[in-house]
């Protein structure tokens, strides 16, 4: 029995060598790069070297089905960013949650914990316009993957765009030179211009959190310069769904409502409050750090006020006259 698991220790061991040396050599990596259609050979070169790097570095294994490469681009995948987070063993868990879902549309959030407390959320989505013709029947799946990605990569920062993010049509490359060209089809749009898909979802949001249009329109001002979503380009709504996802949490909001009205402080002086010590006209668009830093600035309000109040009976009990 000693011997048998003496034997299937050396043959784990000589395996784990050959892909090392595999995956490390440009050479035979070169020679698997040939292997797949759509590489061009001028492409290969800079490819080989990418892929060793992300061996080298994160432990990621195109034959596992962590990197796929199209065109002069590898991407990762749902696989390889759970195996890269398993693998740092700073991985808590992964919760995921339906936010909106339709026939034909479907939004995801993911919640990815790590274990020195860390919380990170993203949004996935999926439609019949995103996804190819053997994932469009499934709309929660790849909506949820996309979320978990965007999750993990913001968790676990990689430097790779996941590949399910991308809708199989939307990755265009010159068959040439092999270099990527990433476009768009909602509408035939080149310029960049947020997609039907962001600008929904970034509404989707804002009604989840109650944002008024002048609320989201001061948001947007914040975050952008800008005040309505039809001037936002692609780069500029991604950050917005982010950070609309940073918003502070319910409860902290309750919190803070709740210091506010022991303070006898009304809807009116609440904003000025607001400007005053965020900068911003509501406490539905404070940050979570935000909005701890209001609620630390309430109760040092509150201690003061109940200071004073203590300074004032004492003086009272002292004009008794006996």
């Amino acid at each position: 029995m000693s011997e048998v698991k003496t034997t299937a220790d050396q043959v784990r061991i000589k395996v784990a060598e050959e892909l090392q040396e595999q995956w490390l050599d440009l050479t035979r990596i070169k020679g698997w790069l040939k292997g797949h259609k759509g590489i061009p050979e001028k492409a290969q070169e800079h490819l080989a070297q990418q892929i060793r790097a992300l061996f080298a570095e994160f432990g990621l294994r195109p034959d596992l089905g962590h990197i796929i490469v199209m065109g002069d681009r590898p991407y990762i995948t749902k696989e390889g960013l759970i195996y890269y987070a398993q693998k740092s063993g700073q991985l808590a868990g992964i919760e995921v949650e339906i936010v909106e879902r339709t026939q034909n549309f479907c939004l995801m959030k993911a919640t990815v914990r790590t274990k020195d407390g860390g919380k990170y959320e993203a949004y996935g989505d999926a439609d019949k316009n995103n996804t190819n013709r053997t994932i469009s029947p499934h709309l929660i799946r790849m909506a949820e993957t996309r979320a978990v990605n965007r999750a993990l990569r913001v968790a676990f920062p990689i430097g790779l765009c996941s590949y399910e993010e991308l809708a199989e049509q939307d990755i265009l490359y010159d068959p040439e030179t092999g270099e990527v060209i990433e476009e768009k089809r909602q509408n035939n749009n080149r310029n960049g211009d947020a997609s039907d898909r962001q600008v929904n979802a970034i509404k989707t949001i804002a009604d989840k959190r109650k944002l008024s249009e002048e609320q989201l329109r001061e948001f947007l001002k914040l975050l952008v310069n800008k005040e309505k979503l039809e001037e936002l380009d692609k780069e500029e709504a991604s950050k917005v769904i982010t950070e609309l996802n940073k918003l502070a949490p319910k409860q902290i909001l309750i919190e803070i409502q709740n210091t506010l009205k022991g303070l006898g402080i009304k809807n009116g002086e609440k904003k000025k409050l607001y400007q005053t010590v965020i900068g911003k006209s509501t406490s539905k668009l404070f940050t979570e750090k935000e909005a701890q830093k209001f609620l630390e600035y309430l109760k040092k309000l509150k201690q003061e006020k109940n200071g004073k109040t203590q300074e004032g009976n004492k003086n009272e009990e002292d004009d008794i006259q006996f």
